[in-house]
């Protein structure tokens, strides 16, 4: 029987497996994970971490199944050259990427060793729709709305391929390296406890995180989603980076309870536009690839960001001044995860009132996010800063006094990560800066000492930033207060 090397990248899952599950169907199978430090956009900080765990779990499965996952690093085509001569395998399968760097790589990987003799087999990405026929009558869409038109009619998959029962591993044996030895997993200093005390990486976990969000939180997912006193939303992006589990499981997953509970339409309906988001910033980047270093419209291109390293540091430290954005940044830090309204809230921060260049954000949300996603990362703060594709308009500047006191109008988000000011009563929890100097003194508050003074003042602030965008982006629109 033919081998074949099923090469692991982020589809780190055994069920709704396409190279998998039709490798297993053919042949003996040598399941691989080849970390090559020469490819661009690699996981990094936080989302490594879960890399780490994921792999992890991922040989576990592998191994009960009966052929267990090798490790290596080096060159790619090196790698697989190399264990196909050991294993005496004559076939090469993966799943394809949706990075703009991925397609090139596989081109010219497939041309390299289809020139050694070997055998190749590919099979499409994670993805709802094919971005080549999802064409406007101008080319790509650029407006979400026009796009999920198009693609929400359409979005009925087919059941996802099974998990196989058995995979049979090759002939001859290759030697693994130790993934522990990689060094992935921090110990000195260990950053990652609080991770792995809210996170169980995997694909199993994955499944478990879905059904729970359905059963559970789904009915009330358009009212509570943007809360950020409680979890209302699903929990599923770091599984679904990893490719842990994918888009259509969860597409299938939902429309099939929201046909068992026609009540909770709206919600479902909410929730699969949020795929369709995701859907969308894939989208952008395979016929946009320039977004990921340009702002999409250009006449941003020469915008004065600021350049302020000790703003830049209180905001990725949780040192404002504003509450809001500092349990924000600090839970970001601690669990390597915030909600979407929160990457809003403090997106608009650095961008509008601190004029930090969306790029220093960008980055810093790539180390620290467990689900770092290239494309939902810069399409998002592309979005927010109002240079990107169906953009927020630049002069919609959200509130973070507002915006907490609206979603978190307890405070219970905010003294859970802001412990030195726990004790101010709701109305000023939002704003220290405000309450009285008494008050201040019995919850044992020095403003500038215990707690940040603001380091801006955001009346202000939003002026000049409405006046810097609107020299470039065009002038006559009413600005908008985001509460």
């Amino acid at each position: 029987m033919n081998t074949s090397i099923v090469w692991f990248r982020k589809d780190l899952r055994l069920k709704d497996n396409p190279a998998l599950f039709h490798s297993a169907r053919s042949g003996p199978i040598l399941p691989v994970y080849i970390w090559d430090e020469t490819l661009p956009e690699q996981e990094e900080g936080a989302s490594r971490w879960w890399l780490h765990e994921s792999l992890l779990s991922l040989a576990r499965s592998l191994s009960s199944t009966g052929s267990p996952l090798v490790f290596a690093r080096g060159s790619t085509k090196e790698v697989l050259v190399h264990f196909a001569k050991r294993s005496n395998a004559q076939k090469i399968v993966w799943n394809e990427l949706t990075e703009p760097w991925a397609k090139t790589f596989d081109l010219s990987l497939k041309k390299e060793l289809l020139s050694t003799g070997l055998k190749v087999e590919t099979y499409p990405p994670d993805l709802l729709s094919d971005p080549e026929s999802m064409m406007g009558k101008n080319g790509p869409y650029r407006v979400f709305g026009q796009f999920w038109k198009r693609l929400r009619p359409a979005l009925d998959p087919s059941a996802p391929f099974p998990a196989p029962e058995r995979i049979f591993p090759p002939e001859f044996s290759v030697i693994s390296e130790y993934l522990p030895e990689w060094g992935w997993n921090p110990s000195r200093p260990d950053w990652a406890k609080e991770m792995r005390e809210k996170w169980i990486p995997g694909e199993e976990q994955a499944h478990m995180t879905l059904n729970t969000f359905l059963d559970e939180r789904l009915q009330s997912y358009e009212k509570n989603r943007d809360r950020l006193d409680h979890e209302g939303y699903s929990m599923l992006s770091p599984f679904l980076h990893a490719g842990e589990i994918t888009s259509r499981q969860i597409v299938r997953a939902t429309l099939d309870k929201m046909h068992e509970h026609p009540g909770w339409q709206n919600d479902g309906e909410k929730f699969l536009s949020e795929l369709g988001w995701r859907e969308f910033s894939r989208y952008l980047l395979i016929h946009f690839p320039k977004m990921i270093s340009e702002p999409f419209q250009p006449k941003f291109s020469s915008f004065p960001w600021k350049d302020n390293p000790e703003a830049l540091l209180a905001w990725k430290s949780g040192k404002t001044g504003y509450p809001v954005i500092d349990a924000t940044m600090r839970q970001l830090w601690a669990i390597g995860y915030i909600p979407n309204r929160s990457r809003m809230i403090s997106a608009s921060f650095l961008t509008k009132d601190l004029l930090i260049s969306w790029k220093e954000g960008a980055r810093w949300f790539r180390e620290t996010l467990v689900d770092h996603d290239l494309a939902n990362n810069t399409v998002s703060w592309q979005w927010v800063s109002g240079m990107g594709v169906d953009a927020a308009p630049y002069f919609r500047i959200y509130n973070p006094v507002l915006q907490g006191e609206r979603y978190d109008p307890e405070g219970i988000a905010i003294r859970k990560w802001i412990p030195e000011i726990k004790g101010l009563p709701n109305q000023w929890i939002h704003r220290p800066w405000e309450a009285p100097e008494p008050l201040l003194k019995r919850a044992g508050i020095i403003l500038g000492k215990t707690y940040p003074a603001p380091i801006v003042d955001h009346s202000y602030a939003r002026q000049e930033a409405l006046a810097l965008f609107g020299a470039l982006g065009g002038k006559g629109q009413k600005p908008e207060l985001m509460a």
